[in-house]
């Protein structure tokens, strides 16, 4: 059963470093051999097996090939070698998500030990399937029966509602200083209004006074 991962296991020391070339796109590749070797191992991805053993070993020739690469190699060379590596990025993706799939099997199989090794893999994507991986481990854990993965992911849920909340806290904090400054702006340009409005009547009203007066005086230079 583990015969064609063995083959492979005689390269992990290989698998220490990874081509400088295209390492943007070469580390993920790469990086994630050990884990998708280990995901052939499993009874889950029974129906992928063949093609893991296969994608694994052209990851090992295309990685001695990216080595070759750093050193020297024509431009041409360096081209059909990004192509391959976005070959095998596909290929990958494939593993990731024939993974998540099973996971999805073991779940509904009420299979906690295959739900569990799958999730060891580290191929998983917990947060893709955050609520049907919580539910069932919520179900099925017991204190010699734990996860880490998921109690990690647990973890990070909690800091993550506590930073939530804080945020909440402090955006309500901020709103409530701003409607209390313009509370107060709003008071300030009412008082102002009223102080305008009181000297334009006060104004008007005295200026009404010298017009009287004025007339008045008018009219008792004429009677005399």
């Amino acid at each position: 059963m583990l015969k064609w991962f063995l083959i492979i296991s005689m390269s992990v020391a290989m698998w220490a470093a990874n081509p400088k070339i295209y390492a943007g796109l070469g580390d993920f590749i790469y990086d994630d051999m050990v884990n998708i070797s280990q995901l052939g191992e499993l009874d889950a991805m029974g129906n992928e097996r063949v093609q893991i053993q296969a994608y694994l070993k052209r990851c090992q020739n295309v990685k001695e090939r990216g080595f070759s690469l750093d050193n020297n190699g024509s431009v041409e060379e360096k081209e059909n070698y990004l192509e391959t590596l976005r070959s095998l990025e596909t290929e990958r993706k494939f593993f990731v998500n024939a993974a998540n799939a099973a996971l999805e099997r073991k779940i509904q199989e009420n299979d906690f030990e295959g739900y569990k090794e799958l999730l060891q893999t580290g191929m998983i994507d917990i947060e893709k399937n955050s609520d049907d991986i919580i539910n069932f481990y919520a179900l099925n854990k017991s204190s010699e029966n734990t996860i880490v993965e998921v109690e990690d992911y647990l973890i990070y849920r909690q800091a993550l509602k506590k930073q939530e909340a804080e945020e909440t806290v402090r955006r309500g904090a901020i709103y409530k200083s701003y409607r209390q400054r313009r509370l107060e702006q709003i008071n300030r340009r009412q008082t102002e209004n009223k102080a305008a409005e009181v000297n334009r009547i006060e104004a008007e009203r005295e200026q009404k006074k010298e017009e009287i007066y004025k007339e008045q005086k008018e009219e008792l230079g004429v009677i005399r």
